[in-house]
């Protein structure tokens, strides 16, 4: 009984908050999305380089990124957030 309630709930929700129609995209407008591996702030010689890898994510004009491999504040990249370091170049 109690499932039936819970579907019964989540069916009613997905309802009232379903949009109506898909909104409109301007004529020749795209989204871009890419994905960028930070290999924790270092490059291939082991050197941090997140000056670097900020400017690859810029060039790269996307409007979404989502990073792989990210430290955050641990003593291999120097207490470093990298995604937040990256978010604010």
């Amino acid at each position: 009984m109690m499932w039936g309630t819970g579907l019964g709930v989540v069916a009613l929700i997905l309802a009232m908050n379903w949009p109506s129609s898909r909104p409109q995209v301007e004529e020749g407008k795209q989204f871009r999305a890419a994905t960028y591996n930070v290999h924790y702030g270092y490059d291939t010689s082991w050197q941090l380089q997140l000056e670097a890898q900020a400017q690859a994510i810029e060039a790269a004009g996307a409007d979404i990124v989502a990073l792989q491999e990210v430290d955050t504040g641990r003593p291999t990249s120097y207490m470093v957030d990298d995604a937040r370091w990256l978010a604010r170049a």
